[in-house]
Protein backbone atom coordinates (compact mmCIF):
# COMPACT_ATOMS: atom_id res chain seq x y z
CA UNK A 1 0.00 0.00 0.00
CA UNK A 2 3.01 2.14 0.70
CA UNK A 3 4.41 2.03 -3.28
CA UNK A 4 1.13 4.06 -5.12
CA UNK A 5 1.84 6.87 -2.02
CA UNK A 6 5.45 7.22 -2.80
CA UNK A 7 4.86 7.26 -7.14
CA UNK A 8 1.96 9.96 -6.24
CA UNK A 9 4.41 12.10 -4.24
CA UNK A 10 7.24 11.51 -6.77
CA UNK A 11 4.89 12.52 -9.61
CA UNK A 12 3.79 15.72 -8.12
CA UNK A 13 7.38 16.94 -7.59
CA UNK A 14 8.47 15.94 -11.29
CA UNK A 15 5.42 17.86 -12.42
CA UNK A 16 5.88 20.86 -10.60
CA UNK A 17 9.44 21.25 -11.81
CA UNK A 18 8.41 20.89 -15.13
CA UNK A 19 6.44 23.99 -14.59
CA UNK A 20 9.30 25.87 -12.95
CA UNK A 21 11.35 25.21 -15.92
CA UNK A 22 8.48 25.96 -18.64
CA UNK A 23 7.74 29.25 -16.65
CA UNK A 24 11.56 30.09 -16.15
CA UNK A 25 11.97 29.60 -20.04
CA UNK A 26 9.06 31.80 -20.30
CA UNK A 27 10.50 34.51 -18.52
CA UNK A 28 13.44 34.49 -20.10
CA UNK A 29 12.45 34.94 -23.49
CA UNK A 30 13.17 38.96 -24.78
CA UNK A 31 10.10 40.70 -25.25
CA UNK A 32 11.37 42.76 -28.18
CA UNK A 33 9.61 46.05 -29.51
CA UNK A 34 7.42 46.01 -32.18
CA UNK A 35 8.02 50.09 -32.87
CA UNK A 36 10.56 52.05 -33.30
CA UNK A 37 10.71 55.97 -31.72
CA UNK A 38 12.10 58.86 -33.55
CA UNK A 39 13.19 62.48 -32.44
CA UNK A 40 14.91 65.68 -33.97
CA UNK A 41 17.40 68.30 -31.86
CA UNK A 42 20.09 70.87 -32.48
CA UNK A 43 22.94 71.62 -30.19
CA UNK A 44 21.98 74.86 -29.86
CA UNK A 45 18.98 77.40 -31.02
CA UNK A 46 21.04 80.20 -31.65
CA UNK A 47 24.21 80.13 -33.81
CA UNK A 48 26.47 83.00 -35.00
CA UNK A 49 26.64 83.46 -38.60
CA UNK A 50 29.94 81.81 -38.74
CA UNK A 51 29.95 79.28 -37.02
CA UNK A 52 27.61 75.62 -37.71
CA UNK A 53 25.11 73.64 -35.79
CA UNK A 54 24.82 70.02 -35.48
CA UNK A 55 21.16 68.36 -36.47
CA UNK A 56 20.79 64.74 -35.32
CA UNK A 57 18.21 62.33 -36.24
CA UNK A 58 17.32 59.73 -33.34
CA UNK A 59 15.92 56.37 -33.51
CA UNK A 60 15.51 54.46 -30.82
CA UNK A 61 13.77 51.05 -29.81
CA UNK A 62 14.12 48.27 -27.25
CA UNK A 63 15.98 45.38 -28.97
CA UNK A 64 19.06 44.48 -30.61
CA UNK A 65 20.47 46.48 -33.21
CA UNK A 66 19.26 43.92 -35.98
CA UNK A 67 15.63 44.06 -35.01
CA UNK A 68 14.78 46.80 -37.52
CA UNK A 69 16.59 48.34 -40.46
CA UNK A 70 16.80 51.59 -40.97
CA UNK A 71 16.98 53.98 -44.42
CA UNK A 72 19.83 56.59 -44.43
CA UNK A 73 16.87 59.70 -44.55
CA UNK A 74 17.47 62.23 -46.79
CA UNK A 75 19.32 65.71 -45.92
CA UNK A 76 16.79 67.99 -44.54
CA UNK A 77 15.22 70.74 -46.40
CA UNK A 78 16.88 73.83 -44.73
CA UNK A 79 16.87 77.66 -45.39
CA UNK A 80 19.56 80.34 -44.49
CA UNK A 81 21.93 77.52 -43.92
CA UNK A 82 23.96 74.93 -45.99
CA UNK A 83 24.54 71.34 -44.98
CA UNK A 84 27.93 70.70 -45.41
CA UNK A 85 28.04 67.07 -43.80
CA UNK A 86 26.49 64.32 -42.33
CA UNK A 87 27.37 60.88 -40.48
CA UNK A 88 25.72 57.75 -38.77
CA UNK A 89 26.35 56.01 -35.66
CA UNK A 90 24.67 53.61 -33.63
CA UNK A 91 24.94 52.42 -29.96
CA UNK A 92 23.41 49.29 -28.45
CA UNK A 93 23.14 49.61 -24.50
CA UNK A 94 22.42 46.52 -22.26
CA UNK A 95 21.02 46.63 -18.93
CA UNK A 96 18.25 44.22 -16.64
CA UNK A 97 15.62 44.78 -19.50
CA UNK A 98 17.39 43.89 -22.14
CA UNK A 99 18.76 45.49 -25.10
CA UNK A 100 18.41 49.06 -26.54
CA UNK A 101 19.72 50.89 -29.58
CA UNK A 102 19.90 53.58 -31.14
CA UNK A 103 21.04 55.27 -34.18
CA UNK A 104 21.95 58.79 -34.73
CA UNK A 105 21.96 60.55 -38.21
CA UNK A 106 23.76 63.64 -38.06
CA UNK A 107 24.36 66.91 -40.44
CA UNK A 108 26.59 69.91 -40.02
CA UNK A 109 24.31 72.78 -41.03
CA UNK A 110 26.45 76.10 -41.68
CA UNK A 111 24.68 79.80 -41.40
CA UNK A 112 24.21 81.29 -45.06
CA UNK A 113 23.10 85.34 -43.48
CA UNK A 114 21.06 86.45 -40.47
CA UNK A 115 17.83 85.44 -38.90
CA UNK A 116 15.41 82.89 -38.41
CA UNK A 117 16.47 80.06 -40.56
CA UNK A 118 14.70 76.67 -40.85
CA UNK A 119 15.24 72.83 -41.09
CA UNK A 120 12.67 70.93 -42.26
CA UNK A 121 11.32 67.92 -41.17
CA UNK A 122 12.78 64.32 -41.85
CA UNK A 123 11.19 60.96 -42.80
CA UNK A 124 12.28 57.60 -42.57
CA UNK A 125 11.67 54.25 -43.64
CA UNK A 126 12.57 51.09 -41.88
CA UNK A 127 11.63 47.58 -42.02
CA UNK A 128 10.73 45.27 -38.94
CA UNK A 129 13.14 41.82 -39.38
CA UNK A 130 9.98 39.79 -37.23
CA UNK A 131 7.57 41.57 -39.27
CA UNK A 132 6.48 38.65 -42.02
CA UNK A 133 4.84 40.76 -44.35
CA UNK A 134 8.58 42.18 -44.78
CA UNK A 135 6.46 46.05 -44.50
CA UNK A 136 8.80 49.45 -45.43
CA UNK A 137 6.89 51.40 -42.56
CA UNK A 138 6.77 55.80 -42.83
CA UNK A 139 8.26 58.12 -39.86
CA UNK A 140 8.11 61.97 -40.27
CA UNK A 141 9.20 64.76 -37.80
CA UNK A 142 8.32 68.28 -37.39
CA UNK A 143 10.22 70.87 -38.74
CA UNK A 144 12.53 73.27 -36.63
CA UNK A 145 13.47 76.84 -36.48
CA UNK A 146 16.86 77.74 -34.89
CA UNK A 147 18.45 81.98 -34.90
CA UNK A 148 21.41 83.36 -36.85
CA UNK A 149 22.87 86.17 -35.32
CA UNK A 150 26.10 88.09 -36.09
CA UNK A 151 29.46 86.62 -36.26
CA UNK A 152 31.29 86.63 -33.45
CA UNK A 153 34.76 86.04 -34.94
CA UNK A 154 36.75 88.56 -36.76
CA UNK A 155 35.21 91.67 -35.41
CA UNK A 156 37.94 94.08 -34.80
CA UNK A 157 36.34 97.32 -34.18
CA UNK A 158 37.69 99.21 -37.09
CA UNK A 159 37.58 103.10 -37.50
CA UNK A 160 36.11 102.34 -41.33
CA UNK A 161 36.54 106.28 -42.21
CA UNK A 162 40.28 106.25 -40.66
CA UNK A 163 40.63 103.29 -43.03
CA UNK A 164 39.61 104.70 -45.94
CA UNK A 165 41.11 107.92 -45.80
CA UNK A 166 44.50 106.00 -45.40
CA UNK A 167 43.53 103.78 -48.42
CA UNK A 168 43.31 107.57 -50.34
CA UNK A 169 46.52 108.49 -49.17
CA UNK A 170 47.99 105.46 -50.77
CA UNK A 171 46.51 105.53 -53.85
CA UNK A 172 47.28 108.44 -54.42
CA UNK A 173 50.62 109.37 -52.64
CA UNK A 174 51.81 105.65 -53.01
CA UNK A 175 50.87 104.96 -56.59
CA UNK A 176 53.82 104.86 -57.94
CA UNK A 177 55.41 101.89 -55.64
CA UNK A 178 52.09 99.94 -56.18
CA UNK A 179 52.86 100.32 -60.11
CA UNK A 180 56.29 99.61 -59.96
CA UNK A 181 55.33 96.28 -58.20
CA UNK A 182 53.13 95.12 -60.95
CA UNK A 183 55.78 95.58 -63.98
CA UNK A 184 57.82 93.49 -62.25
CA UNK A 185 54.72 91.05 -61.82
CA UNK A 186 54.87 90.39 -57.94
CA UNK A 187 52.27 88.06 -56.58
CA UNK A 188 52.82 89.04 -52.94
CA UNK A 189 49.34 90.69 -52.58
CA UNK A 190 47.37 87.39 -53.44
CA UNK A 191 49.64 85.39 -51.03
CA UNK A 192 49.53 88.03 -48.37
CA UNK A 193 46.04 87.99 -48.56
CA UNK A 194 45.79 84.19 -48.54
CA UNK A 195 48.20 83.86 -45.58
CA UNK A 196 45.85 86.54 -43.28
CA UNK A 197 42.82 84.12 -44.32
CA UNK A 198 44.40 81.35 -43.18
CA UNK A 199 45.41 83.03 -39.92
CA UNK A 200 42.16 84.19 -39.16
CA UNK A 201 40.48 80.21 -39.50
CA UNK A 202 42.91 79.08 -37.08
CA UNK A 203 42.24 82.06 -34.82
CA UNK A 204 38.97 80.47 -35.24
CA UNK A 205 39.86 76.90 -34.87
CA UNK A 206 41.72 78.20 -31.65
CA UNK A 207 38.28 80.07 -30.25
CA UNK A 208 36.52 76.54 -31.25
CA UNK A 209 38.94 74.27 -28.85
CA UNK A 210 39.54 76.70 -25.85
CA UNK A 211 34.63 76.16 -25.80
CA UNK A 212 35.35 72.62 -26.58
CA UNK A 213 33.21 73.21 -29.69
CA UNK A 214 34.46 70.16 -31.61
CA UNK A 215 32.03 70.52 -34.28
CA UNK A 216 33.06 73.90 -34.94
CA UNK A 217 36.60 73.02 -34.57
CA UNK A 218 36.45 70.86 -36.90
CA UNK A 219 34.71 72.89 -39.54
CA UNK A 220 37.30 75.32 -39.11
CA UNK A 221 39.92 72.51 -39.62
CA UNK A 222 38.24 71.59 -43.03
CA UNK A 223 38.35 75.89 -44.10
CA UNK A 224 42.11 75.79 -43.31
CA UNK A 225 42.73 72.70 -45.58
CA UNK A 226 40.42 74.09 -48.32
CA UNK A 227 42.64 77.29 -47.84
CA UNK A 228 45.77 75.67 -48.13
CA UNK A 229 44.90 73.35 -50.97
CA UNK A 230 43.44 76.33 -53.00
CA UNK A 231 46.78 77.98 -52.65
CA UNK A 232 49.44 75.13 -53.04
CA UNK A 233 47.50 73.34 -55.96
CA UNK A 234 46.16 76.14 -57.63
CA UNK A 235 42.07 74.59 -57.81
CA UNK A 236 39.49 75.76 -56.84
CA UNK A 237 38.48 73.81 -53.09
CA UNK A 238 35.24 75.92 -51.62
CA UNK A 239 32.98 73.48 -51.73
CA UNK A 240 34.80 70.47 -51.59
CA UNK A 241 33.85 67.78 -48.51
CA UNK A 242 37.01 65.73 -47.22
CA UNK A 243 36.43 63.04 -49.80
CA UNK A 244 37.20 65.93 -52.48
CA UNK A 245 40.22 66.72 -50.86
CA UNK A 246 42.02 63.55 -50.48
CA UNK A 247 40.79 62.80 -54.35
CA UNK A 248 43.43 65.93 -54.58
CA UNK A 249 45.73 64.50 -52.75
CA UNK A 250 45.58 61.32 -54.92
CA UNK A 251 45.79 63.36 -58.37
CA UNK A 252 48.61 65.93 -57.69
CA UNK A 253 52.28 65.97 -56.74
CA UNK A 254 53.00 65.91 -52.24
CA UNK A 255 56.30 67.31 -51.25
CA UNK A 256 56.67 63.49 -49.51
CA UNK A 257 54.74 60.93 -48.21
CA UNK A 258 54.87 61.30 -44.97
CA UNK A 259 52.65 64.49 -45.16
CA UNK A 260 50.89 62.90 -48.20
CA UNK A 261 49.91 60.28 -45.39
CA UNK A 262 49.26 62.13 -42.52
CA UNK A 263 47.08 64.69 -44.60
CA UNK A 264 45.08 61.60 -46.10
CA UNK A 265 44.63 60.30 -42.49
CA UNK A 266 43.06 63.58 -41.08
CA UNK A 267 40.94 64.45 -43.83
CA UNK A 268 39.72 60.57 -43.28
CA UNK A 269 38.87 61.55 -40.02
CA UNK A 270 37.21 64.94 -39.65
CA UNK A 271 33.66 63.91 -39.77
CA UNK A 272 33.97 60.74 -37.88
CA UNK A 273 35.20 63.13 -35.10
CA UNK A 274 33.03 66.28 -35.81
CA UNK A 275 29.99 64.24 -35.39
CA UNK A 276 31.55 61.94 -32.53
CA UNK A 277 29.74 61.84 -29.28
CA UNK A 278 32.64 62.53 -26.88
CA UNK A 279 35.37 64.65 -27.37
CA UNK A 280 38.55 63.38 -29.24
CA UNK A 281 41.76 62.99 -27.53
CA UNK A 282 43.52 66.25 -26.80
CA UNK A 283 46.50 65.12 -28.95
CA UNK A 284 44.26 64.33 -31.38
CA UNK A 285 43.81 68.23 -31.99
CA UNK A 286 47.36 69.12 -31.22
CA UNK A 287 48.46 67.05 -34.13
CA UNK A 288 45.91 68.22 -36.65
CA UNK A 289 46.99 71.57 -35.50
CA UNK A 290 50.65 70.76 -36.27
CA UNK A 291 49.80 69.23 -39.59
CA UNK A 292 48.36 72.70 -40.32
CA UNK A 293 51.48 73.98 -39.29
CA UNK A 294 53.84 72.51 -41.45
CA UNK A 295 51.46 73.10 -44.32
CA UNK A 296 51.02 76.37 -44.27
CA UNK A 297 54.92 75.97 -44.68
CA UNK A 298 55.12 74.14 -47.79
CA UNK A 299 56.67 75.66 -50.57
Amino acid sequence: MKHPTRFSAFTCIATASVLLLVAYAWSATPTWSTRIELSTQVDRVSVPQDESVRFTVKVQWHGPAELFRVAWPQAPQVTKLDVSGSARGTEVISSATGQTTIQEFSYILRPKEIGTASIGGVQITYISMIDTANVARELSTRPLEITITRPIHGESGVNWPMIAGIVAFVVGVGGFVISKRRRKGSNDEPEAETTDELADIRDRMNTARDERNMPAFYGHLLDALRTIFARKLHVETHDLQPAGLIALIDEHRWPDDERKDKTHALLESIDRHRFAPVEPEQWRLDEAETLITDLSAWT
